[in-house]
């Protein structure tokens, strides 16, 4: 898990630090794809693709984030709302998401 989450923090803050507008878009199996470019090795698959889901999910309790249901799930942050996340490291935002998925927001 802690793979995974490094992985998907590290496609989170390289769409925040490369993006050009408002808004990031992410979906799960893009996510994993991303993150093999970036070095990590994952597999493509359901479950992974579901882990994902699961973070997009919990980013989604303390981030708003708009979601659209389709043929893909596709979440879209606002990137100001992320902008604090933005200086961390993908390890220090993993371990900022296993923190999170311990605390759940009042």
């Amino acid at each position: 898990m802690v793979k995974l989450s490094e992985a998907f923090a590290a496609v989170l803050l390289h769409k925040l630090r490369s993006g050009k507008g408002t808004v990031v878009t992410l979906r799960p199996m893009e996510i994993i794809k991303l993150a093999n470019d970036l070095g990590y090795c994952i597999e493509l698959n359901p479950t992974y693709a579901t882990v994902m889901r699961h973070l997009l999910e919990l980013l989604r309790r303390h981030y708003p984030a708009e979601v659209t249901v389709g043929r893909r799930v596709i979440y879209t942050f606002n990137v100001g709302e992320l902008r604090e996340l933005s200086g961390l490291t993908p390890r220090e935002l993993a371990r900022l998401l296993i923190m999170m998925e311990r605390v759940t927001p009042a």
